[in-house]
């Protein structure tokens, strides 16, 4: 029976497409977070709001079968973070890679936190040197 799953596997594994390697990374990534909490594609479907369809597609590295990129990346996102993990970098590995299998660009990621907070620290500092100094000409 071993050597039947075996057999199957490389079957399988002969038929998938040839994925870049972070993307395969994350399908990895993917399927290990869900296996490490005991669920099955089902219940990862229902944990994260997603369709098992696109749980099965994300961890098999069928780009062409996932859903539209917003909706990808609210699954990723929730799944890896879920995990108490960073989703961005399996996000922007998706999204390199949907953008140069034939879909859409996904839009660029939105700012971190970090990046925000600068930019208001930044702004406030100069907001402030305008106020003392006055403007400048």
């Amino acid at each position: 029976m071993g050597s039947d799953r075996r057999a199957a596997e490389a079957s399988a594994a002969a038929r998938a497409p040839r994925l870049p390697g972070d993307v395969l990374e994350v399908t990895r990534l993917l399927a290990g977070i869900r296996e490490a909490q005991g669920l099955s594609r089902e219940q990862m479907a229902s944990r994260v709001g997603g369709h098992p369809m696109a749980i099965a597609a994300l961890e098999e590295g069928a780009l062409q079968d996932l859903p539209a990129w917003p909706e990808t990346r609210r699954i990723v996102d929730q799944w890896v973070s879920g995990a108490g993990l960073d989703s961005r970098p399996a996000l922007s590995a998706l999204g390199a890679a949907l953008a140069t299998c034939g879909r859409p660009a996904p839009p660029p990621s939105p700012p971190s936190a970090q990046t925000i907070a600068a930019e208001l620290e930044r702004t406030t500092r100069r907001d402030r040197q305008v106020a003392v100094e006055g403007p400048s000409e």
